[in-house]
């Protein structure tokens, strides 16, 4: 278990740094999102399932005509992630840094929790500056919840 939650969290934290390198080179917003079909996005709770990240050309939020899925992660779903402020995508704006729905959403946090719960979770905080870190605990400093 705790290698799958390692590899997971590793991954993710890959996407996110793909989905910021992608918005500055493309010079448009890129956006992460949950997606347990690989093509579309979906509610929060789809995380564990995987996640694309695509070119968000018209800034709807979602994967449309010809916006490129730049990439597809899929997850047996073993690991949960449970995401605060982000709840169903991160979006990177060309200058790197993080939104959620609204600017004022910059920063937030993902949980990843296994079966065993919330005293082997992670942690991966999303700061204002887009930048992904891992913690043990919550950003407020407390202990990990997971439901």
């Amino acid at each position: 278990l705790n290698n799958s939650r390692v590899s997971l969290t590793n991954e993710f934290v890959s996407s996110l740094q793909v989905a910021r390198s992608e918005a500055a080179t493309r010079n448009q917003r890129v956006t992460m999102c949950a997606s347990g079909n690989g093509t579309s996005c979906g509610t929060a709770s789809a995380w564990k399932n995987g996640w694309i990240i695509f070119n968000d050309a018209d800034l709807s939020g979602t994967p449309n005509g010809d916006e490129l899925i730049i990439k597809d992660v899929r997850s047996d779903g073993e690991i949960d992630i449970i995401p605060e402020t982000f709840t169903g995508s991160v979006t990177y704006r060309p200058n790197g840094r993080a939104m959620a729905a609204t600017i004022a959403e910059n920063s937030g946090q993902f949980t990843f929790c296994d079966r065993r719960g919330a005293a082997h979770a992670r942690v991966l905080m999303v700061g204002g500056n887009g930048r992904p870190q891992l913690s043990e605990t919550a950003a407020d400093g407390s202990q990990p919840e997971c439901d």
